[in-house]
This record gives structure tokens, C-alpha cells and sequence, in this order.
């Protein structure tokens, strides 16, 4: 699959919830969040078993931690916001806005997943929580490995400060910028707006300030570059992820993405990638997060 192919994880972490349900202290920065009646939990859980029998599939290795009861973590399903590990053997550990968030990263987890991916390099960068300053892992960091940058959209939850540290312990160039998304507000992640594949790139430049120098790097890259409008966007249309699967790339797509997507748009992505299109509305509705904020990637 060649160099950049390389760039793509080969085995996923994901959280299999235990109390799923709309954060009430999230929603300020999170538009994307609803209220929902009825017993989510069911819908949620439905919606994560089908996806994990799809990736099996496909001959994508991951690995499902079962969350716990107590305490109650209501945005559990979303691991990528409180690690990332590297190419070169680095566990990050992220600070994030949210207290009740703060409960995912804990011993237990952190423990299962020293046992399925262990590592000696831990960053730790959870004590700028004191500071008021947060990154929310590849929420808030949105990593091209093959350029060796980290694109940063300007939010509550994705500091500046923070990202120059991590940045400066991997070896890449930090790329801030800000956006204006729905309720005009910033974007709150990252990785809504802008994924980065070994082949194709899809960003939303309507929500950009400085649209053409976020978009720079990009045009000058090999990759495709596919521009999706505000509402593709916020049909969570930019929130994929490419992994490797038995015997090609997989991307990650949700249906409410996938249908969004013109006929033209979603040959790009099949151009280079099989498409993996994952049933989770209420998933997106109610937690205000994509496929893409369900995947942590395992170098």
C-alpha cells in the first residue's frame, strides 16, 4: 500500500459505554448535541455492537474496553479525546474542558490499555486542567503524518499553548487557526470540520476564517482535496478516519455522512478507499460526536 498507506493504523481502542447520554456539561460548546426521549442506552448500544460486527468484517483488529457503571461517564463512547499514541511509541495523555470527561482517563482503562499497547513514553499533559487550558486529543488535534503537522482549530477546548508542547515532543509543526460553526461559535473540534487520510483530505472552508492559508498545505500535497459545505459538515460529513483493514484502506463514514455526500464527492473517497458506512444517528444526535470521535487509533 506504499508509504503513505503506512500512515494509517492498523488496530483501534473503542469504548463499549455504560452510561450514555446527553452531557449537560459539554452543550455550551457543542451545538452538535440533542436531547433525545426514551432509553438511549439501547439505541446507543445497537448502534455500537452493529458497528463492531461490521469491523470484524472488514478484518479491522480492534479492541473494546467495556466501560463501567460508577461513576457515570456520559460521553465514554468517545476515547479519542483523552489519548493518542504515535509512530514512535508515545502515549499522550490530553486535558480536557469538561470535568465529568476527565473521569474516561482512569486507572482501569489506562491499565488495559498499557496491556494491549504498552508504552514507556508517556506525555502527560493533563495539569494544564489547573490552568484553565485544554486540548482534547484528535478532537482537538487533527495530525498529518505525512507532513509531519497538527491542524488545531481555535476553541474552549483546543489551547494553542497546549499544542506547542505536544508538538514539540513529537517533532511536528503546529497549524492553528479559528472557524465560526453553528450558533456562531467556534467549531468545538477539530476533526469536525477537517480529516487528513494517507490519500484524500476532506475540510469544510466555509467555516474558516483565513480559508486559503488553512487550505495551502493541502493543495500542495499528492492527496485529494475534498471541500464539503456547512451542512455536510454538520452532518458530521468531515468526521472519518482511514485504518487498515484485512486487505485495503478503510474509511470510517457514518450513513448521516455518507447521504450527505454528493455522488461525485463520494467517488473521490471510494477512488482510494473502501467505505465503511456505519449506522449510528443516534450516536451523533444525542453525544454531538461522529465514527471518527469512537475510533482511538493504536500505533
Amino acid at each position: 500500500m506504499g508509504n503513505l498507506a503506512e500512515q494509517a493504523a492498523a488496530e483501534l481502542l473503542m469504548v463499549r459505554p455504560a452510561a450514555f447520554g446527553f452531557n449537560s456539561e459539554t452543550f455550551e460548546s457543542n451545538p452538535f448535541q440533542h436531547h433525545e426521549e426514551g432509553d438511549i442506552l439501547v439505541k446507543v448500544l445497537s448502534e455500537f455492537d452493529r458497528l463492531i460486527d461490521q469491523m470484524t468484517n472488514k478484518g479491522i483488529q480492534v479492541h473494546v474496553w467495556q466501560d463501567q457503571d460508577t461513576p457515570p461517564k456520559p460521553d465514554a463512547i468517545f476515547p479519542n479525546n483523552w489519548f493518542s499514541t504515535h509512530h514512535d511509541g508515545t502515549l499522550v495523555l490530553y486535558p480536557m474542558a469538561a470535568a465529568n470527561r476527565r473521569l474516561e482517563c482512569n486507572e482501569k482503562v489506562l491499565g488495559y490499555l498499557q496491556e494491549i499497547h504498552p508504552s514507556d513514553k508517556i506525555l502527560d499533559l493533563r495539569s494544564f486542567e489547573q490552568k484553565g487550558l485544554f486540548l482534547e486529543g484528535t478532537g482537538s488535534v487533527v495530525f498529518d503524518h505525512v507532513q509531519k503537522r497538527a491542524y488545531m482549530a481555535r476553541s474552549v477546548r483546543s489551547d494553542q499553548t497546549v499544542l506547542n508542547q505536544l508538538c514539540g515532543h513529537l517533532g511536528y509543526h503546529p497549524v492553528y487557526f479559528d472557524s465560526m460553526g453553528p450558533a456562531g461559535k467556534p467549531v468545538y473540534h477539530t476533526n469536525v470540520l477537517l480529516s487528513i487520510g494517507p490519500h484524500a483530505i476532506v475540510c469544510c472552508d466555509e467555516v474558516l476564517a483565513d480559508p486559503a492559508a488553512c487550505i495551502r498545505p493541502f493543495e500542495q500535497s499528492e492527496r485529494d482535496l475534498l471541500l464539503i459545505s456547512f451542512e455536510q459538515m454538520m452532518a458530521f460529513a468531515a468526521n472519518v478516519l482511514v485504518v487498515k483493514g484485512r486487505q485495503s484502506l478503510v474509511m470510517f463514514i457514518s450513513s448521516t455522512a455518507y447521504n450527505a455526500l454528493r455522488i461525485d464527492q463520494r467517488s473521490i473517497l471510494e477512488k482510494h478507499y473502501e467505505l465503511l458506512v456505519a449506522e449510528i444517528p443516534t450516536i451523533e444526535y444525542v453525544g454531538g460526536g461522529g465514527i471518527r470521535c469512537m475510533l482511538a487509533e493504536l500505533f
